[in-house]
């Protein structure tokens, strides 16, 4: 079972002119994004995605394809188009099984016109489901900025 599998969806955003307290100013990254996550290990399940970031740092994300629930964290600006985040989830196998919690640590970057996004994943899941690895595994995403009323 992988990332996407598990509905998992990953970050998002547009460039902002004022600093927010993690210095995230000019990262590009600040609005919401419509992507595909495939997983590379341990297997490569995909899914499209909501991803939004916003400014100050909050980060809100939704797979819609396969639809899934909403996961929330935090990013911040690396540079110059460039982005770290990390964001949680959850799930459960079924009524009485455990809790796995999932963590997602997305490095992307904003291509130069400010409308497409890509990057890398590493995850985990705590405690691991039955017949994964303990590691997680990892992943890759692009997509484009989702722009209002187009």
């Amino acid at each position: 079972m992988g990332l996407a599998a598990m509905e998992i969806g990953l970050p998002a955003a547009t460039a902002s002119a004022s600093e927010d307290s993690q210095g995230n100013s000019g990262s590009g990254v600040e609005g919401a994004w419509r992507i595909v996550h495939t997983d590379t290990t341990p297997d490569t399940d995909s899914a499209e995605a909501i991803v939004t970031f916003a400014d100050g740092g909050g980060l809100v994300a939704r797979d819609i394809n396969p639809p899934g629930d909403a996961q929330l964290g935090a990013w911040r600006a690396t540079g110059d188009r460039r982005f770290v985040a990390t964001f949680f989830d959850s799930f459960s196998e079924g009524p009485s099984g455990p809790v796995h919690i999932v963590k997602v640590i997305v490095k992307g970057t904003v291509d130069d016109d400010n409308d497409k996004i890509s990057g890398t994943y590493t995850f985990t899941i705590t405690p691991p489901p039955p017949e994964f690895p303990a590691s997680g595994g990892t992943g890759t995403f692009e997509g484009s900025r989702l722009v209002a009323g187009s």
